[in-house]
């Protein structure tokens, strides 16, 4: 699945998420991210969560993912939003997402 292919919403979502994410990590580092799970699959139902994976070339200190994820969590969105560190997710996680995620940043 492409960006492109995402349903409107879906796309409205990702584009406000990309847009937190690039101002909360101004200043920080150069990042990837990609939404993975149900909505990257295309197999999510109407209410499913978002889950995104950004990767930022080493694993991101505290002090710069967990505001990140806190300003995620405060966007004017009626669904969760849960976001993984690539670099501190499991090697099973690795395995199912990263085939099946989708670029939306970097």
């Amino acid at each position: 699945m492409t960006f492109a292919s995402l349903q409107p919403e879906a796309q409205r979502i990702c584009r406000l998420v990309m847009d937190e994410t690039a101002r909360s990590m101004t200043g920080q580092r150069g990042f990837s991210l990609y939404l993975v799970g149900s909505r990257a699959t295309g197999e999510a139902w109407p209410r499913s969560d978002f889950d995104f994976v950004i990767d930022a070339g080493e694993a991101l200190p505290g002090r710069v993912i967990n505001p990140l994820r806190e300003n995620l969590e405060r966007l004017p969105i009626p669904y969760g939003i849960d976001l993984v560190d690539w670099h501190c997710c499991s090697d099973a996680f690795r395995e199912l997402a990263g085939p099946q995620r989708v670029a939306l940043a970097g």
